[in-house]
């Protein structure tokens, strides 16, 4: 199949998701997350980072993330990333709570060419939740990017599983801008359905993810 296909069908099918999710969901969320990389030398690449996501028209800021992490890279299609995060929850706007998590995170690039094919698994521990046990998740995910100089395409698929079983899938589609600076911009559209008890709800958001580092010392 020649690029000019391959990138024509990359296309058509994140049109398709933006145009045709937002049917089928709830009220537009709004997630931005910065991530500041504090070091990156030879096979180690440590970052802090910070999340927002708001809801009902972007009045209503009901999660707030704060974590860093470490990337480990073993090899140039392997790498493991390991970190931690202290979560504010405020559903309802009546009874804020924290929660922490910690995770790992293998990750594979299966292809390369023409396409980027990336496989993760994603292992978390959330625990210190208020009135509640802790709880483990395991959220297999895969990537397909058109890989360009500058900004890239990708489409995005994962599924969460806890120990009651299935309870989470998750669509995105949208593009990654990566700058000589070792700065990246992505913004994407994301269509998760949630399983609450016996039903399945709806819920799409706006993704905006901003990654840049710190000047590195060189030797």
């Amino acid at each position: 199949m020649s690029p000019i296909k391959l990138r024509s069908i990359l296309w058509f099918a994140i049109g398709a998701l933006l145009v045709s999710a937002p049917a089928r969901g709830g009220g537009l969320e709004v997630w931005n997350t910065t991530e500041l990389t504090l070091r990156n030398a030879g096979r180690l690449r440590w970052s802090v980072f910070g999340v927002v996501r708001t809801r009902n028209h972007l009045t209503h800021a009901y999660d707030f993330r704060l974590g860093s992490q470490l990337a480990i890279v073993v090899s140039p299609r392997f790498s493991v990333t390991t970190g931690y995060l202290r979560r504010r929850l405020d559903p309802t706007r009546l009874q804020p709570h924290w929660e922490n998590r910690v995770y790992a995170t293998p990750s594979v690039i299966l292809a390369a060419r023409p396409l980027e094919f990336k496989a993760l698994s994603i292992v978390e521990r959330n625990f210190g939740i208020p009135g509640g046990p802790g709880y483990n998740r395991y959220r297999p995910r895969v990537e397909l990017e058109r890989r360009r100089k500058r900004i890239s395409p990708f489409l995005a698929e994962e599924f969460t599983f806890r120990r009651e079983g299935f309870v989470r899938s998750r669509s995105a589609a949208g593009v990654r801008w990566r700058a000589e600076s070792n700065v990246t911009f992505e913004v994407a559209y994301q269509f998760d359905t949630i399983r609450t008890g016996q039903a399945w709800r709806p819920r799409h958001a706006l993704r905006t993810v901003l990654t840049f580092g710190l000047p590195q010392e060189q030797h």
